[in-house]
């Protein structure tokens, strides 16, 4: 407000509540989108959502496909069965694992 006035660029304007989803479209199109945290103790904070993902701290994991290597799975193989035969022994002839 300026001297009791709306800003000329506020009128006509309002926050609505959106799901993440329809946000984060906002976001990516560039458009402004606040996020509201409100407390356990019941006070609210409200923050750009640039200000909350742009934070050093953040990282951002994605779930992708793995890409297979054969080889480490062998490897990976191998290594549980030296690991399960050094952990055998014999009772009356007959392996058992410990």
């Amino acid at each position: 407000m300026e001297n009791g006035t709306i800003r000329k660029e506020w009128r006509n304007r309002m926050l609505v509540e959106k799901s993440l989803k329809e946000a984060l479209k906002y976001f990516i199109n560039g458009k402004p989108v606040t996020v509201l945290y409100i407390g356990e103790d019941g006070g609210m904070d409200a923050r750009k959502l640039e200000d909350t993902l742009n934070q050093k701290e953040n990282h951002f994991l994605v779930d992708v496909p793995a890409i297979e290597n054969p080889e480490f799975v062998k490897t990976l193989a191998d290594m549980v069965l030296i690991g399960m035969a050094g952990n055998m022994t014999k009772t009356n002839g007959i392996p058992v694992m410990m």
